[in-house]
């Protein structure tokens, strides 16, 4: 299984913002859409960075409410590890535990396609699991 296969199970729309908003439109993005991270992008599409919830968390406890009021680029990573379409889900997970993220953006031609995270490979290694102990099961009964 791969980036694209990962892809095809969720909604292909990813909430962005650019730079320039304040912390608190972040916070605001991550509640009303119940997600764990927002990607900043510039000229539509170009990632230039990702906010996610835990940043925000430390930019409140070390900064308190006017980090509210502060742009996101004050905050953001930008540093984005990303991946590309035909990556497996093996490095996917790799890349995530190394850099200790939940969130993978995938990237093509540089421009944002989607976005896969830790529940979403999690969840396909269980389903993948069952699958197996299923397969497993019904050869033990048919022997």
């Amino acid at each position: 299984m791969n980036a694209t296969s990962n892809l095809a199970y969720r909604d292909s729309s990813v909430v962005v913002a650019t730079a320039e908003r304040s912390l608190r439109h972040v916070a605001e993005l991550l509640a009303r859409h119940r997600i764990g991270c927002v990607v900043i992008v510039e000229n539509e599409d170009k990632v230039c960075g990702i906010v996610s919830e835990h940043d925000v968390m430390r930019a409140v406890g070390k900064a308190g409410h006017e980090a509210l009021s502060r742009p996101i680029s004050d905050f953001m990573t930008t540093a984005v590890v990303t991946a590309n379409k035909a990556d497996t889900n093996q490095r996917l997970l790799a890349e995530m535990a190394t850099h200790q993220f939940r969130h993978m953006l995938v990237v093509e031609k540089g421009k944002l396609v989607g976005i896969v995270s830790i529940g979403d490979l999690v969840r396909k290694y269980l389903e993948d699991a069952e699958a197996d102990s299923g397969a497993l099961r019904d050869h033990i009964r048919s022997a």
